[in-house]
C-alpha cells in the first residue's frame, strides 16, 4: 500500500473532508431549512471524522461523541424551536469544535516523524479553527444583529435567508482566517471586530509555528538517516 493511500485510512483524513464539505456545502443546505436532514448530514460527517481523529483516547473519544450528539440534534432542531436554541446550538458546537482541536493538535506536536496522515491532522485543525470562529461569529450575530456590515448584495441574501441560514459568517471566519478580506463583509461592534483580528493572528502563528514543526521533524529525520 502507498503511503497516500495508508494516510487516506489513517485518523485525519475524514475529518479533513468533513470540514471541507461542510464549507462548500452550508450555503446550498442551510438555504433548505425545510430539508434539516441536510445540514445535519454533514455535520455528522463532520461528528464521524472528529470520533475517528481522537478515538486513541477514550475519555476525549466520549467527550467529543456527548457534545457531538448534542450539537447535531440541537441544529436539527432549530427550525421548530425558534430564537431560544441557537445560543445553545452554538455553545456546544464550540465545545464540540474546540475539544476536538485541542485533541488533533495535542496529537500532531507531540508526534516524532511526519506522515502524510500529520499533514491531513494539521490541515484540518487549519480548517478546524475557521469552523470555531465562525460559530463563535454566529453566536455574536444571534445576540447582536448590527455586529456586522454587509455589502448590498449579501444584504438582499441576508433579509431572506438571516446570517444562521446563508453560511455568511463561515464565509466570512473563512476569508478572515487566509487574511483575504473582500470587504463584502466586516464586524462593526468591539466584540466582532476583536474576534476576528485573534483569528487573523491565530491563523498566522499556527501556519508559521506547524511549518516550524514540519521542518524540524523532517531535520530530524535526515539527520538520523
Amino acid at each position: 500500500m502507498t503511503p497516500l493511500l495508508s494516510s487516506l485510512r489513517g485518523r485525519y483524513a475524514a475529518i479533513l473532508a468533513g470540514a471541507l464539505i461542510l464549507f462548500v456545502f452550508e450555503p446550498i443546505l442551510t438555504d433548505q431549512r425545510e430539508i434539516p436532514w441536510g445540514l445535519t448530514g454533514v455535520t455528522l460527517l463532520l461528528l464521524l471524522g472528529s470520533l475517528r481523529a481522537v478515538w486513541r483516547s477514550r475519555r476525549l473519544f466520549a467527550v467529543v461523541a456527548i457534545l457531538g450528539t448534542i450539537f447535531i440534534g440541537c441544529e436539527a432542531a432549530e427550525p421548530m424551536f425558534g430564537d431560544g436554541l441557537p445560543i445553545v446550538t452554538d455553545g456546544f458546537g464550540l465545545a464540540f469544535l474546540g475539544v476536538t482541536l485541542a485533541g488533533i493538535l495535542a496529537d500532531i506536536f507531540t508526534r516524532e516523524e511526519i506522515t502524510p496522515d500529520t499533514i491531513f491532522g494539521a490541515s484540518a485543525v487549519y480548517l478546524l479553527i475557521g469552523l470555531v470562529f465562525g460559530r463563535a461569529f454566529m453566536l455574536i450575530a444571534h445576540l447582536d444583529p448590527t455586529a456586522f456590515a454587509v455589502s448590498d448584495a449579501l444584504a438582499a441574501q441576508l433579509e431572506l435567508e438571516g446570517y444562521r441560514g446563508s453560511g455568511i459568517l463561515h464565509y466570512f471566519s473563512l476569508i478572515t482566517l487566509t487574511t483575504v478580506g473582500y470587504g463584502d463583509i466586516s464586524p462593526v461592534s468591539s466584540l466582532a471586530r476583536n474576534l476576528a483580528a485573534v483569528e487573523a493572528v491565530i491563523a498566522q502563528l499556527y501556519v508559521a509555528a506547524v511549518i516550524a514543526r514540519i521542518v524540524a521533524l523532517y531535520t530530524t529525520r535526515r539527520v538520523a538517516d
